[in-house]
């Protein structure tokens, strides 16, 4: 990559060789014995007057091929893509700027054999709090877009990131594109991106209600100033719902592809508020390398006036440390289709259990919500197509087929791998997560027809969900009612099966289904047993209510 500058006031007598001789000696050679000048322009006349102006390009095209590594920085909230990491001190002789990405972080790489191309990326960051139209999505989707011009020449160069603040979601979103390409992606296929380095990103909403709505409240209270008002309270909880979804979907494509990830926080206040608390700063990931606290508020913490600045050093050494496992131990993607789905070939055992099959009407309630998006979806659509697959043969009338948001794609009867993969095509995963709602539907419908009709098949609910529903209690409700009516209907226990599927590793999605398991029976009452299946397979936590 070209810098090119121009250099005015020049003496008349100033020649070309004067001028590239002057750079060679006073400015510092970073990487081997190659010329600091690649190019000086013919001085020319200024205007008639006795001094001439001339271009000097420094840094050559052929040494940027050398550049291995590219690293992205993403500002946040009220940002901006240079100033907002510049770190300014003063002393008697004035006011000095350090822009540590340029002035600092190439020499260190440099210095340990790693030529880096960095970059930074600016984006109306401000979408997240004022009236916008600019979507998370689109922000992502241009940067991707800006990358992808970047690296045409080399596409297999490694990607890291530097998030700030609010930027950190995008750096999120833009990691999720590059892999989200659709059902029946090449499961070999290895994400660029091999670090994400965040600083006060929101990992995690705090509270109990609206937890990242009033995240985002805060922020712009504090950082932008001026107090809510009724309307901007209602879209920053459309928003928060937004910063949940895409924390979740990262989650699963940074567990899938190997992404390293460094955690900062900071310690230190704006008008008595921290922006970002540690405990949403920070995530207990495996690939976690470090979680660093830096004494600065959430406008600093991102800005280092040289190495001595307190934590840039650990910091700087936890990311070579990433950039150099990633060069030793390319890391091998796990697969987006978990092997665990592929059921095994038709045994005795296994012809027994799925001719079982032919006794219970089966209806998989799938979640559709933002939580679903990316990988986790590809997992689910892989899966349903493995049961249809099998199926078929044990039961003509193959599987039904329920969403919770999109229900005018709620089919019956799904007998082939073709027409389970066309539904989910025509879904586009987005929204929040009614899971009481659907449960009571279906739990309701079937209800009628047993009611009406005690030779009625049994059911089997399978529910796959990604994430908490958006009402814990009306899950709860939904199941208690319909176990105390067929309690009074005198049904065989095992009448309606509910078995709730998690999809991924969110959390939250794994304290609801732990705490539904443990607690309904004791709770409520209920005579039936309430039982819990241990993890069988790479989707996650299974855990079954027999109501």
């Amino acid at each position: 990559m070209s810098q090119t500058v121009r250099v005015s006031n020049l003496p008349e007598p100033t020649t070309e060789q004067d001028i590239g001789y002057w750079f060679e000696i006073h400015l510092k050679r970073r990487r081997g014995n190659g010329p600091v000048v690649c190019k000086v322009g013919q001085p020319c006349s200024q205007s008639g007057r006795p001094l001439k102006i001339a271009t000097v390009t420094f840094w050559s095209p052929a040494l940027a091929k050398d550049a291995l590594k590219l690293f992205v920085a993403v500002h946040g909230l009220d940002g901006h893509p240079w100033n907002s990491f510049i770190a300014r001190s003063s002393d008697r002789k004035g006011t000095m700027e350090t822009m540590w990405l340029r002035d600092i972080f190439p020499e260190i790489l440099e210095e340990q054999g790693i030529y880096p191309r960095i970059m930074t990326f600016g984006f109306n960051a401000n979408v997240w709090v004022d009236n916008s139209t600019q979507t998370t999505e689109e922000a992502a989707e241009n940067l991707v877009g800006s990358l992808n011009a970047e690296r045409a020449s080399d596409p297999s160069r490694p990607l890291y990131f530097f998030g700030h603040s609010l930027g950190g979601l995008v750096v999120k979103q833009a990691a999720c594109n590059v892999v989200n390409v659709g059902i029946g992606v090449d499961a070999s296929f290895e994400s660029p991106i091999k670090g994400c380095f965040f600083f006060g990103v929101p990992h995690k909403g705090s509270g109990l209600a609206d937890p990242y709505g009033n995240m985002l409240m805060t922020m712009k209270t504090v950082l932008l100033g001026g107090g809510p008002n009724p309307n901007m309270v209602k879209d920053l909880r459309q928003k928060g719902n937004t910063v949940s979804r895409i924390s979740m979907e990262f989650n699963s494509v940074r567990r899938i592809h190997g992404i390293k990830t460094i955690n900062c926080y900071e310690q230190r206040t704006i008008n008595g508020h921290k922006v970002v608390e540690k405990d949403s700063a920070i995530l207990d990931w495996p690939d976690t390398v470090g979680s660093f606290g830096l004494d600065a508020d959430h406008r600093d913490i991102v800005k280092f006036s040289g190495t001595s600045h307190p934590g840039f050093q650990p910091i700087m050494s936890a990311v070579i440390d990433i950039v150099r496992s990633a060069m030793a131990q390319p890391h091998t993607p796990t697969p987006i289709v978990p092997s665990g789905l592929v059921l095994p070939e038709d045994g005795p055992q296994e012809e027994l259990a799925l001719s079982n099959l032919r006794r219970f009407d089966t209806i998989f309630l799938v979640d559709d919500s933002g939580s679903m998006r990316g990988p986790r979806w590809r997992e689910t659509a892989q899966a349903l197509k493995e049961v249809a697959k099998r199926a078929v043969k044990y039961d003509r009338n193959g599987v039904d087929i329920r969403f919770l948001n999109s229900t005018w794609e709620n089919r019956d009867n799904l007998a082939n791998v073709s027409d389970v993969a066309e539904v989910f095509a025509r879904v586009i995963p987005d929204g929040a997560t009614p899971t009481g709602d659907a449960l009571d539907t279906e739990l309701c419908d079937y209800m009628v027809k047993y009611r009406a009709d005690r030779r009625t098949k049994k059911l089997n609910l399978i529910v796959l969900t990604g994430g908490a529903p958006e009402c814990p209690q009306e899950v709860e409700d939904a199941i208690v009612k319909f176990a105390k009516e067929l309690e009074s209907l005198h049904a065989a226990k095992s009448q309606v099966g509910v078995q709730f599927v998690q999809v991924g590793d969110d959390p939250e999605a794994t304290t609801f289904l732990k705490s539904l398991d443990d607690s309904l029976q004791s709770k409520y009452g209920l005579d039936r047993d309430v039982k819990t299946h241990p993890p069988s397979n790479d989707l996650g936590i299974s855990r079954t209510n027999h109501i």
